[in-house]
C-alpha cells in the first residue's frame, strides 16, 4: 500500500490535535508499505521522526489572514475553513505527484484540504486505476458552529454568533457538494457520521477514532498530592478558549472555595481568553513535551462546551493515569465509557465538586486514573487505531478498482 499524505504541516513537527490523529495512519501504512508526504507548510516545533516517510515535499505559503480569509469566504460564498491552506501552489504540487508517480490512496488531512478534491479528479480522472481519494472529516465542521452560534446567545456578541450561523450554512453547502465525490470519508465518531450522512447521504463514510500512544504515556507516574489542574488545548480554537474562560470563570471559584491552595495549569498555544495569570492559574503555552505537565497533576479536565469529534486531550489525559473530569461534549466519541474511568458533569456546579471529590481523595485519584489508563490501553490506542485505518482504506482501494 502506497499512501500520499496531504496535510497542512508535517504532523511530527509539533504537537496538536489534527497531528496526533494522523501519526497512527502514517505508522500503520509506513510498516506496511511506503507513507509519502505533501504539506503546505511547517512551523517551528519539535522534530519528529521524519523516516516515517519515503518522501516529503513542502510547498512554502503565506497563509491569508483572517480579514482576507473572510473576504474570500464572502465573495465565493465557501467556508473560511476552505482559505486556511489555501493555494494554487499545492494544488500544483499534487498534480505534479500524481502525474510522476503511482499511489494507491491520496489521503486529505482536514475539511481545510478539501479543495483539492477537484484538482485531484482533473488529474486522475474517474474511477478505475487511479488512487482511492480519502478525506479524513477531523469532526463534524457545521455541528462545531452550529454548537457555538447556540453557545453564542448568551456569553459572547452578537456579531460573533451570526457569523458562527454563516459558517454553519456554507458549511453545510461545502460538506455537501465535496463529500460525495471523494471515494471515502472518514469520521472520528458515530455521531460525525451520522451528521455528515444526514448532510449527504451519497458519501461512503466510515469511523476511524483517534488513537494515542499509551506506551509513552504509560511512563507517567502516579498521580502527586498537590492540587494541580490541567487543561490542554490549543487556544486559536474557540472551542478550547471558550472551554478555559468557563473553566476559570464558573468552575473555578466553586474549586477554590474548598481547596483554596488549588491551581489550575493551562497548557497549549494561542492568545489567553481575556484572563492573565495569576490567582492560581498558569498559562504556559505550546510546550514540545506533555508529559511533565501530566506527572505534576492531579487532575486532568476538558470543560468542553462545543466541538466535534473524538478529544484527544480526554484520551491522552487518561492513557497517562489521571482522573479526567469532562463535560457530555467532551466524552462523545469515547465509546464504552462508564463512571468508574472517568468522570461527566454538565453544569459548572456539578463539575467543581467533581474535580473538588478527586482533589480530596486519594483513592479516587489514584484508582479513577489507573481504569482509565487500562480502557485507553484497549480501546484507543495507536496500533490499534492504525490497523482500523489501514483495513479501510484497503476496502476503498478494492472497491474502486472494481468500479
Amino acid at each position: 500500500m502506497k499512501v500520499l499524505f496531504v496535510a497542512p504541516e508535517n504532523p511530527y513537527e509539533r504537537d496538536g490535535g489534527a497531528n496526533l490523529r494522523l501519526r497512527p495512519f502514517v505508522e500503520v501504512v509506513a510498516g506496511a508499505g511506503e507513507s509519502h508526504l505533501l504539506t503546505a507548510g511547517q512551523r517551528p516545533g519539535k522534530r519528529g521522526p521524519s523516516g516515517r516517510f519515503r518522501s516529503s515535499e513542502t510547498v512554502r505559503i503565506s497563509p491569508m489572514r483572517m480579514p482576507v480569509r473572510l473576504l474570500q469566504s464572502l465573495l465565493n460564498l465557501e467556508p473560511d475553513i476552505a482559505f486556511r491552506s489555501r493555494t494554487t501552489q499545492l494544488a500544483t504540487g499534487l498534480h505534479r505527484k500524481l502525474v510522476r508517480e503511482r499511489f494507491d490512496v491520496v489521503h486529505l488531512a482536514g475539511l481545510q484540504l478539501a479543495y483539492l478534491v477537484r484538482p485531484f479528479l482533473d488529474t486522475v480522472g474517474g474511477v478505475g486505476s487511479r488512487p482511492a481519494l480519502v478525506l479524513d472529516e477531523l469532526n463534524a465542521e457545521y455541528v462545531v458552529h452550529e454548537r457555538l452560534a447556540r453557545a453564542a446567545s448568551g456569553s459572547v456578541t452578537p456579531l460573533r454568533r451570526e457569523y458562527s450561523l454563516a459558517q454553519m450554512a456554507l458549511l453545510k453547502r461545502y460538506e455537501r457538494c465535496l463529500l460525495p465525490e471523494c471515494d471515502l470519508v472518514i469520521c472520528p465518531a458515530e455521531a460525525d457520521r451520522e451528521s455528515l450522512l444526514g448532510l449527504a447521504p451519497g458519501t461512503t463514510l466510515r469511523v476511524v477514532a483517534s488513537g494515542v500512544d499509551v506506551e509513552a504515556l504509560a511512563k507517567v507516574p502516579a498521580p502527586p498530592r498537590e492540587p494541580v489542574v490541567l487543561f490542554v488545548g490549543d487556544l486559536n480554537y474557540r472551542p478550547n478558549r471558550e472551554a478555559v474562560a468557563w473553566l476559570l470563570e464558573r468552575v473555578a471559584p466553586g474549586v477554590r472555595s474548598q481547596v483554596e491552595e488549588v491551581r489550575f495549569v493551562i497548557v497549549g498555544a494561542g492568545p489567553r481568553p481575556g484572563l492573565t495569570d495569576g490567582s492560581g492559574v498558569d498559562f504556559m503555552g505550546y510546550v514540545d513535551d506533555l508529559c511533565p505537565h501530566l506527572a505534576a497533576a492531579r487532575v486532568v479536565v476538558a470543560p468542553m462546551l462545543s466541538g466535534g469529534g473524538i478529544k484527544l486531550k480526554v484520551l491522552e489525559g487518561m492513557a497517562a493515569g489521571r482522573a479526567m473530569v469532562t463535560t457530555p461534549v467532551g466524552a462523545e466519541g469515547i465509546t464504552g465509557l462508564n463512571e468508574d474511568a472517568i468522570m461527566i458533569a454538565e453544569d459548572a456546579g456539578a463539575f467543581a465538586e467533581a474535580v473538588v471529590k478527586v482533589l480530596q481523595d486519594d483513592e479516587l485519584a489514584v484508582g479513577m486514573g489507573e481504569r482509565a489508563r487500562e480502557f485507553a490501553r484497549k480501546n484507543f490506542s495507536a496500533g490499534k487505531v492504525g490497523d482500523r485505518y489501514l483495513d479501510v482504506i484497503r476496502v476503498a482501494r478494492s472497491e474502486l478498482a472494481d468500479a
